[in-house]
């Protein structure tokens, strides 16, 4: 088992708490990301049933509020006629919606349920709730940041743990397809080791960085 760390490639150590399915974890000391060990992670088969369980859709109000919680602060630096990506958007996409109402357009992309790779680079990414899933946060970052213009805005929305975090009892962990688990200052080291720009932290759960 490579206990290399899927995001900064530094050696890592077993955290000192398993999941809430049992499953072991690692932390990195360098970035602080917090992931599950490679022969853990599940398949795209099960991922894409997990993904099918989830009540998400355009048409659910309470999602789209959801959602907007990323998407209302980084609509202070976009402009209308941008274009934008929902990275990750699974199979109900919805930013979409939200970005109509502003004159931005959206191309949706997930690798299971709208896999065709887009052509063109894009003004904004929204990656909601999806970096978790990340298995190798390092080149899957890398690949989605390929998409964004010099200057542009990425929007990342996931719950990041804190220091008093249970992860024996953290609803995050009891989904088998979070395996990358990420800390305020795991967001500081992809800031540095991505050449972006942290602009805001709208909440906890939000971070509006652009790429320099």
């Amino acid at each position: 088992m490579n206990n290399t760390c899927t995001l900064c490639h530094n050696q890592t150590e077993i955290y000192s708490q398993p999941g809430a399915l049992g499953q072991p974890l690692h932390l990195c000391p360098n970035c602080e990301l917090i992931f599950v060990a490679s022969d853990l992670w599940p398949t795209a088969d099960s991922e894409r049933i997990r993904y099918l369980q989830h009540n998400n859709s355009p048409d659910e109000s309470g999602y789209l509020s959801f959602l907007n919680r990323a998407v209302a602060p980084t609509l202070t630096f976009l402009q209308p006629k941008m274009t934008a990506i929902d990275y990750g958007c699974g199979p109900g996409p919805a930013i979409e919606v939200l970005l109509k109402e502003h004159n931005i357009s959206c191309v949706n992309y997930d690798p299971i349920f709208f896999p065709e790779w887009p052509l063109e680079t894009f003004d904004v990414i929204f990656a909601t709730e999806c970096i978790e899933h990340f298995h190798k946060p390092e080149a899957s970052f890398r690949l989605m940041l390929s998409l964004l213009k010099p200057g542009g805005i990425l929007a990342l929305m996931t719950h990041p743990y804190e220091d008093d975090t249970d992860f024996t009892k953290w609803y995050y962990t009891k989904d088998e397809t979070h395996v990358s688990f990420y800390h305020k200052k795991t967001f500081s080291f992809i800031a540095s080791y991505f050449n972006l720009e942290l602009l805001v932290v709208p909440e906890k759960r939000v971070y509006i960085f652009r790429k320099k």
